[in-house]
């Protein structure tokens, strides 16, 4: 009997490692922009209290 070869397909949710480097980096990359955004705004309504 002959040794079954089949490779099923990759899961889709699955995740390499560029992938999942880009995408940390990514949310860290947001993540300051909005903290940048808040702290602006934050600073221009600070005064008008």
């Amino acid at each position: 009997m002959h040794k079954d070869t089949t490779i099923p397909f990759m899961n889709p949710a699955f995740r390499d490692e560029l992938s999942e480097l880009v995408r940390e980096n990514a949310q860290r990359i947001i993540q300051q922009f909005v903290e940048a955004e808040l702290h602006a705004f934050a600073e221009e309504h600070a005064v008008a209290r």
